[in-house]
């Protein structure tokens, strides 16, 4: 992995999000406000089906990129089901990460706790938890992550898995915007109680969904059944300014994005994070693609071909990149690092990749 070109190897959430906030960052100067962000690797991309994808893992991901922002945001996930399974898994890490810090010494002239930090990364505590399919063993060692991510590599050309979507409504219907309505706390939200000898640090972030418990039809009232479900439960509060969605690649969630994105574009920053939607909607025609990353292998065209070499060497990998305001960018390593094979333009014909 060739750092000077390529960026930082995303080997955890926090790198990961980095990368992409330097990203936004940039297209933001230009006037952008809707972003797509593609980290296309097995545990982070819904398609690649629930033995692979690790939806806390996604999730914390965003909140990485969430404490990148300046202003507060909210994060959508599909349902509040979603909501309650992995904020009841950051819930407990958190309590045990709380649980082996050493303990708190007061020491201050006003009589407020000072509390020691175990310095430790969050993003780098381990999936030990039987509902999501992440990382097995607890490392925090650099190489380790570096492994990870080469792991996630393989992985991600090794299987096709994922459920088709549904095709998409055409991209010139009219979606109407959610209108505003007094908003209740978030299911799945874990705001706690001020102690009179300690402050918890303010989240910047919170957790919520699309559509709530909502029965979203499949038949002529789905946009009707959407809208009303994003009114009860996907609207950001006053002073969240960041709208994060993750993984919305279906009909229903499509039709969610593309009503947020018409109420919201001029008022808010919207990220979309592996959302798979094809085609565009007229309401994305503005969006681009700050960040993507898409790792491949390279196979031989003729089936009769071996599918490894018989010398031993192992087949070309290759990563399709883009950071903006680059190019497309597609690298390959033939056993002696990652090298820049080719560029495409990032134009109107190309916006979601070459």
């Amino acid at each position: 992995w060739d750092s000077d070109t390529m960026g930082q190897v995303p080997s955890d959430s926090a790198i990961a999000a980095n990368e992409a906030f330097s990203s936004i960052l940039s297209a933001a100067d230009k006037g952008v406000s809707v972003f797509f962000i593609d980290l296309l690797l097995p545990s982070y991309d819904v398609t690649q089906g629930s033995n692979l994808y690790d939806e806390v893992l996604a999730v914390e991901y965003c909140i990485a990129l969430a404490d990148c922002l300046k202003d507060k945001s909210t994060i959508l996930v599909r349902d509040d089901k979603t909501v309650q399974t992995v904020q009841r898994i950051l819930d407990r890490r958190e309590a045990d990460r709380l649980a082996s810090q050493p303990p708190i010494s007061i020491s201050d002239d006003n009589g407020d706790a000072e509390f020691k930090e175990d310095g430790q990364n969050d993003l780098a505590e381990v999936f030990d938890d039987n509902e999501t399919s992440g990382r097995e063993t607890e490392s925090l060692d650099p190489e380790s992550d570096m492994d990870f991510f080469r792991q996630q590599l393989m992985s991600s050309w090794e299987n096709d898995g994922g459920e088709p979507s549904k095709p998409n409504p055409k991209p010139d219907t009219q979606i109407p915007a959610p209108t505003d309505i007094p908003r209740n706390k978030s299911v799945g939200s874990t705001s706690k109680p001020s102690s009179p000898n300690k402050t918890l640090p303010e989240k910047r972030y919170r957790l919520a969904s699309l559509f709530g418990n909502a029965k979203i039809s499949e038949g002529p009232d789905m946009i009707d059944n959407v809208v009303e479900a994003l009114r009860k439960n996907a609207l950001p509060n006053d002073d969240e300014e960041n709208l994060i969605v993750l993984s919305a690649i279906t009909l229903e969630e499509m039709v969610a994005v593309r009503s947020l994105v018409a109420k919201y574009e001029s008022q808010k920053n919207i990220i979309l994070v592996n959302c798979k939607l094809n085609p565009i909607p007229k309401e994305l025609y503005g969006a681009e693609t700050v960040y993507s990353i898409l790792p491949l292998i390279a196979r031989p065209v003729d089936a009769d071909s071996q599918a490894v070499p018989k010398d031993g060497r192992s087949q070309p990998k290759v990563v399709v990149l883009r950071r903006y305001p680059g190019e497309w960018e597609v690298f390959v390593d033939v056993g002696k690092g990652f090298k820049l094979a080719k560029s495409a333009p990032s134009d109107m014909s190309n916006r979601r990749g070459p």
